[in-house]
């Protein structure tokens, strides 16, 4: 409903919506230029008549167990059954009506979420790594930083939500390994020390995957903590000060930055964050988690796949995987009761769409490993490549082309073979599916990296995928190749199992995936592939693509 409107224009008319009014005369009352207002309350626009999606604000992915059992309860009695966990640590109701608006953001608010500022053009959900507060290689604890920043979001809402020109996303890390989040982040804060040991955030700018990807741009070495929040003021002012306002698709933060080019952009920072300074108070805000010192857990003499030991003596963080991200509500009701009764109800959504459970004593990882097998949950796999990232797709969302949760199903049901689970250069391997370019679910950021795409045969327009392959997400960030266009969906498994046999086939030994399509170099490892399914009596280009993407960025602009 909102493809084609004139966003700056709704912006400077006003944002305020009367959701008391809607919620009463229900879908027919909303008009286009409501479906964009809703969105800042996280009420987005389904590609189903009459249906929303909600979008949760979860600053860092952690929840609490009644937050869990509200949102399950939500799912089952007003949405689709299922709770989707996304990529920036939200969740995701699908399939809600607006005649039930009120009263399910009441319900959410009675256990403290809030959905305020989750879409549109503004500041989006703050992400962290999972093991913040836990990590034994940590240089700060991030998640103070994070719920500043959430509760800043929403208390300038009102600001924020008319004067950003697209949205803004920030991630915080806590240590090296989780830091490369940072590049793919408009703002990206990573802990760091200095020369003379003090510890503070190094700053990243202007990163974001999407129909244009770039890898951000090192604004600061080092910011000093109690600087943070003020570093991250003074690049929203920057932007909503210079930013392209009335061109939504040239309106992230990236485009601005590369027009000014980092020195420019860099020294009207420096010229600029004394003024935020002192309209900033320069505290740490560590108050905002309170210290937590449970009784003594029990150390575990070896670990079990998917379980990893705290910084504190005795306690693990076990991931358990959440298929697709997917998960149904009455499974989550589980995991909620099993939380509050057994790790003082600890529980992170992770990037990768899966839940981490932290605190867990040693003697309580098996009980928790033993339920989530009861719900079809294989222990360890979120580490694996049956762990497959995936965006709703056209199963609800009105950008969508392609359906990405079929395409990764039937990706998960072959990995799910001997062939690939069991082979030690397959098995670990990540695979990244979206229904569009818009990237939600990272598909630049994955050893392989399938994006729904149209294509034009003859004069009709198809619905096929485009294949990037060498991205990485962790360690050094890479982002993915563009390798092949126009793959119809029932050829997504074949090129994905011809891909394999080349590279099991054609790799030195011991050569890891990245480092065979390095020195194969890309074109000529889709050129094996090609030939193989013509072997194999396929064919190598379903589609004849000739879209672009400069043609995708126009259809759309207002970004989802």
């Amino acid at each position: 409903m909102a493809l084609g409107l004139n966003i700056a224009k709704i912006k400077r008319d006003g944002l305020a919506i009367d959701l008391d009014r809607l919620s009463k005369e229900g879908y027919t009352a909303v008009t286009p230029e409501d479906s964009y207002r809703l969105k800042m309350y996280g009420i987005c626009v389904q590609r189903h008549d009459g249906f929303f999606m909600l979008r949760m604000r979860i600053p860092a992915g952690r929840m609490t167990p009644d937050q869990m059992v509200r949102v399950a309860e939500l799912a089952s009695g007003e949405a689709s059954g299922y709770v989707h966990l996304t990529t920036r640590q939200n969740i995701e109701l699908h399939s809600i009506r607006i005649e039930k608006g009120v009263e399910i953001l009441r319900k959410l608010k009675e256990v403290g979420i809030t959905t305020r500022s989750a879409c549109g053009h503004t500041f989006r959900n703050v992400i962290s790594n999972a093991c913040a507060g836990t990590c034994p290689h940590e240089l700060v604890d991030t998640r103070p930083w994070v719920d500043a920043v959430s509760q800043m979001v929403v208390e300038a809402a009102d600001y924020y939500n008319h004067k950003l020109p697209k949205r803004l996303n920030v991630s915080f890390a806590g240590c090296t390994s989780c830091s490369s989040h940072a590049l793919v982040n408009d703002i990206g804060l990573s802990a760091v020390k200095n020369a003379k040991g003090q510890v503070g955030f190094r700053v990243e700018v202007g990163g974001s995957m999407g129909v244009t990807p770039k890898l951000g741009y090192l604004l600061k070495e080092f910011v000093p903590l109690d600087e943070a929040m003020a570093a991250i003021k003074t690049v929203a002012l920057l932007y909503i000060q210079h930013g392209d306002f009335e061109s939504p698709a040239k309106g992230r933060l990236k485009f601005l930055i590369e027009e000014w080019g980092i020195e420019r952009f860099r020294a009207a920072y420096d010229k600029s964050i004394r003024a935020v300074q002192n309209e900033t108070p320069r505290k740490l805000p560590t108050s905002l988690i309170p210290e937590f010192h449970p009784a003594n857990g029990v150390e575990l003499p070896t670990l079990p796949p998917g379980v990893t030991a705290q910084r504190q003596k005795g306690f693990y963080r076990v991931a358990v995987f959440v298929p697709l991200g997917e998960i149904h509500h009455s499974y989550f009701t589980r995991y909620a009761q099993w939380a509050r009764e057994n790790n003082f109800g600890r529980v992170v959504i992770t990037k990768e769409q899966n839940l981490e459970f932290q605190w867990v004593p040693g003697d309580k990882v098996q009980s928790l490993l033993t339920l989530a097998k009861s719900m079809g949950s294989m222990a360890g796999a979120s580490t694996t490549i049956l762990d497959v990232q995936a965006c709703p797709g056209t199963s609800f969302c009105s950008l969508a082309v392609t359906s990405s949760q079929g395409a990764a199903q039937a990706l998960s049901e072959y990995f799910d073979t001997a062939a690939v689970f069991a082979n030690p250069f397959l098995r670990n391997l990540r695979v990244h599916v979206s229904g569009c370019p818009n990237s939600c679910a990272q598909h630049q950021g994955a050893d392989l990296g399938f994006s729904g795409f149209t294509v034009k045969v003859g004069s009709d327009n198809r619905f096929a995928y485009q294949l990037y392959l060498g991205g990485a997400m962790e360690g050094i960030m890479r982002m993915g190749t563009l390798a092949k266009k126009g793959i119809a969906d029932q050829m997504i498994v074949p090129v994905t199992d011809a891909l394999f046999t080349v590279f099991l086939r054609d790799k030195e030994k011991g050569e890891v995936f990245h480092k065979f399509l390095e020195r194969m170099t890309i074109p000529e490892v889709i050129k094996r592939v090609d030939e193989l399914l013509v072997e194999r009596g396929l064919s190598p280009t379903t589609y004849n693509p000739v879209a672009t993407e400069a043609a995708f960025a126009t259809s759309l602009a207002d970004g989802g």
